[in-house]
């Protein structure tokens, strides 16, 4: 078993403690029994198994027919046909949907998305103690050479001092870079063009970019939220109006007022 795997058999998504009273549910307990709720919930466990949250609709039909198979007995008409039937409400009543061949489920989608964005948030918060342990020690390398500088290079070194006290740039554009493009497992946005095109992506620290970065001098926190207000934005806009098309920079984002400080206030 890989590392990935044993990701997913750790993996816990919530079960609401009223799912029982969903009246989908209780259209396909009055249907088919009781039995057809432990179906639904053991088609939802494999699917959260998945890494996308699919499967292969002929494998949700092999699964649905293996329930209704008992033990060393042939499957006789009737049960297939009542599986079938099974299978149809399922979708009709859209506890499980279909997506191009295969079959998910939305609260499935929801599930993995939450799970996405929190191993997102764990990995960005690992790099930032990383680069502050890093600031940490370079200071205390300053401090045994503090002796050998001058009066200027005491000054320069107190100024970059300061620079680092908020949110590292290099992360920054991390952050702005992997939202690119809309993410696959989301439901598709009102704005259907940021599908493929979200964030202009920007590799390069320039000089002009460092000194518009100083400026707001932003916290990680601070950052995180207006780009996340700034991405809802552009997802919410119309996309027969023309400026559904229009993104800022990484460099117009921090530098217009329109820009990351209204979206930080928002």
């Amino acid at each position: 078993m890989d590392k990935e795997e044993q990701k997913l058999v750790a993996f816990y998504f919530p079960h609401d403690i009223g799912a029982s009273n969903d009246p989908k549910l209780v259209d396909l307990r009055m249907s088919f029994g009781w039995k057809s709720i432990g179906m639904y919930w053991a088609i939802i466990e494999a699917l959260h198994k998945e890494k996308e949250g699919k499967l292969p609709i002929r494998i949700i039909t092999s699964m649905i027919l293996d329930f209704y198979c008992q033990e060393e007995i042939r499957i006789s008409q009737h049960i297939k046909e009542e599986a079938k039937e099974f299978e149809k409400v399922l979708y009709a009543n859209a506890l499980l949907i279909k997506q191009k061949g295969y079959a998910t489920a939305n609260r499935v989608q929801k599930n993995l998305l939450h799970r996405k964005i929190k191993s997102e948030k764990a990995r960005e918060s690992a790099l930032s103690r990383w680069s502050k342990t890093a600031v940490i020690s370079q200071e205390k390398d300053d401090m045994r050479t503090h002796s050998e500088h001058n009066a200027n290079a005491m000054l320069v070194k107190e100024r970059k001092g300061k620079e680092r006290k908020g949110y590292i740039l290099s992360l920054a554009l991390t952050h702005w870079n992997k939202r690119n493009v809309w993410p696959s497992t989301s439901p598709t946005p009102q704005n259907g063009l940021v599908v493929d095109k979200l964030l202009p992506k920007c590799f390069k620290e320039t000089s002009d970019l460092k000194t518009e970065w100083n400026k707001i001098a932003p916290t990680q926190q601070e950052w995180e939220d207006a780009v996340k207000a700034y991405v809802l934005e552009i997802a919410n806009r119309n996309p027969d109006n023309d400026y559904a098309k229009h993104r800022f920079s990484f460099y117009e984002f921090i530098k217009q007022k329109n820009g990351y400080t209204k979206f930080l206030n928002r």
